[in-house]
């Protein structure tokens, strides 16, 4: 059993060096000690997503769920997490802000500060540990034995991280068959591969030359019949 205090660990060792190849090193030892379920919340975690996605939860919410707190500190499972994130998550209509900060309290009291901080930020978006999602991925293909261009492609079609992580260290490349292009499911976007510096980069890619990026919009357009749907990158 993962503990939520085992993931912060692993988040402050990862935030405390700038070198990627050792934070990749650091996740994929810590993606061969997780098993089931865990492997797809420490993916989603670790990217700063939640499963549930956005939980209707703002900065006055967690203040008022940290007021006069009475701690009552146990070890709490990645899988319990999940657990509060999902109550939170249902709760809606008239009477529902009361029932998640109620919720909320119930998990601060349990936690230790470092914990409750990293909570927070995950709640918020604010994981800023430098292991998003392409690092994510890169230490799942070292885990697993499978190669970046597979993981990548998982996700593209997939669109769900933890997914892609759960087959790629249980299943192995044969699990990778299920993920393939459908009608009404948006591919998701390729990603950037970040680089420690322009040397990295120019020593992979060999001669290569720089431009502006020029925004824009990205949309995919899916049709069946007279049924259109158009999907864009948020």
């Amino acid at each position: 059993m993962t503990l939520l205090k085992d993931l912060v660990e692993v988040s402050e060792k990862i935030g405390s060096t700038t070198r990627k190849k050792e934070k990749i090193s650091i996740l994929a030892d810590f993606f061969w000690r997780l098993r089931g379920k865990e492997i797809a919340l420490v993916s989603h975690y670790l990217s700063g997503q939640l499963p549930q996605g956005r939980l209707g939860i703002g900065w006055a919410t967690l203040q008022e769920a940290q007021k006069d707190l009475v701690h009552q500190f146990r070890p709490l499972s990645l899988i319990e997490v999940d657990r509060f994130f999902e109550e939170i998550s249902r709760e809606r209509g008239t009477g529902s802000l009361g029932k998640k900060v109620g919720i909320l309290r119930e998990i601060f009291s349990s936690t230790q500060e470092e914990e409750r901080e990293f909570l927070i930020r995950l709640m918020m978006g604010e994981i800023r540990q430098g292991a998003l999602e392409g690092l994510v991925l890169e230490a799942i293909g070292l885990a697993s034995s499978l190669s970046l261009d597979s993981i990548l492609q998982g996700l593209m079609f997939s669109g769900d991280i933890g997914e892609v992580a759960r087959v790629a260290m249980e299943e192995g490349l044969a699990g990778f068959s299920r993920f393939q292009p459908r009608l009404f499911h948006p591919i998701s976007p390729m990603l950037a591969n970040p680089a420690e510096g322009e040397g990295e980069a120019l020593e992979r890619l060999g001669e290569a030359g720089w431009e502006y990026k020029i925004d824009g919009a990205r949309i995919q357009i899916h049709k069946e019949g007279e049924e259109v749907r158009i999907f864009t990158h948020g």
